[in-house]
């Protein structure tokens, strides 16, 4: 289901593939570029649904369910599945002074010192914010697991955060409302940037896309 611009060497089809890529939007090129697929594509839904389940399986993480109807086994899973590799888990007040400078991150995996902080004090009666809470862990684990796991993958930031991500969106979602995902993904791609890692290629321009994909050079 590979999304690809058509483009035969006809004058008219390279214009064509040229007026394409100058108007794709960022979210549609960060999905191309994780999936082969773009976003507006009628069959992403159902796509992501799918790999949602693949990496879930994947990373052994435990049914999504246990969010809500047993937080707190899925919780004590998760900083098991951590302890045994070697992962501390703390509560986000032992790093104040990097999430002031993060306000919209909920957690955080730090490589150097293999620690995922998030928030560990659970709210009993707040379902809502306990699975949030939880989620937020769980995409650090990801980001771990990703690290010591599976390092000789030597994934980029876009495809890290991809699968971290759609392990943790609701199927509904996915498949209703596939680009929040990517929007998701901008937007923790924007945090990766501000601690100073770089994108894995510059595709977030059309001319990276004209010149690497459609092969179209002048």
């Amino acid at each position: 289901m590979m999304d690809t611009v058509a483009n035969s060497g006809d004058g008219i089809e390279t214009q064509q593939t040229i007026e394409f890529r100058q108007s794709q939007s960022i979210i549609s090129r960060l999905a191309e570029y994780t999936t082969g697929i773009r976003s507006e594509n009628p069959g992403m839904g159902k796509f992501l649904v799918k790999e949602h389940d693949k990496y879930r399986r994947e990373y052994g993480l435990p049914a999504e369910i246990l969010k809500v109807v047993r937080p707190d086994e899925y919780e004590g899973y998760l900083k098991n599945l951590m302890a045994e590799l070697g992962v501390k888990v703390v509560d986000k007040v032992n790093f104040k002074d990097f999430f002031k400078d993060h306000p919209t991150l909920n957690a955080a995996y730090f490589l150097e010192t293999r620690t995922i902080a998030f928030d560990t004090r659970r709210e009993t009666d707040d379902m809502a914010n306990n699975f949030v809470r939880l989620s937020a862990f769980e995409h650090e684990v990801v980001h771990a697991l990703q690290d010591i796991v599976t390092p000789q993958l030597e994934l980029g930031i876009e495809q890290r955060e991809y699968r971290a991500l759609v392990v943790g969106f609701l199927d509904n979602v996915l498949e209703k409302k596939p680009t929040a995902l990517f929007e998701a993904a901008l937007k923790s791609l924007m945090e990766w940037q501000k601690q100073g890692r770089k994108f894995s290629a510059d595709w977030t321009s059309a001319e990276w896309w004209l010149k690497n994909v459609d092969k179209i050079t002048n």
